[in-house]
């Protein structure tokens, strides 16, 4: 297993996923930016904020490709790392909601559900972009789904 592929993989993914949020934040709609949110919990400056997301980012990229990537039975690496991305939303959604009223950000606190759903789209790519630049290594998970003979007989 390629640990360096996998950092380089988190890190695009963590990147497109923050790159998708911030060109969320543009428009009106509220969201929750990870980096921020970090600093603040953490009582640390938002550049280490930054620096812990797409540490975080990394993590749940190797916890994907050493737990999760051959073993979910999901023939497409996107479709996989979407699947993946959906489980990092509803696990982080929980986080965040207990962690927001702690930043004191009264209009967040209003808005958070909206800002979590917000964030789904950002997710979506993190996942994306996670199962397509960490494929499967064997093409198929169940012998049956081979047509054919089987290689056996």
């Amino acid at each position: 297993m390629n640990y360096g592929k996998i950092a380089i993989a988190g890190l695009a993914a963590t990147a497109t996923m923050s790159l998708v949020i911030i060109l969320i934040g543009l428009s009106a709609l509220p969201t929750m930016n990870f980096a921020t949110l970090i600093a603040t919990l953490l009582g640390i400056h938002v550049a280490f904020g930054w620096i812990v997301h797409f540490i975080i980012g990394i993590f749940w990229a190797m916890v994907y490709a050493v737990l999760v990537n051959e073993n979910l039975p999901v023939i497409s690496n996107i479709g996989r790392g979407i699947i993946y991305s959906i489980l990092l939303f509803v696990l982080s959604s929980f986080a965040m909601l207990i962690a927001a009223p702690a930043n004191g950000d009264g209009a967040l606190q209003q808005n958070a559900v909206l800002a979590l759903l917000v964030n789904l789209p950002a997710y979506f790519a993190y996942g994306a972009l996670l199962g397509f630049l960490l494929p499967r290594k064997s093409p198929v998970l169940f012998p049956e789904d081979v047509k054919g003979p089987h290689p056996a007989e």
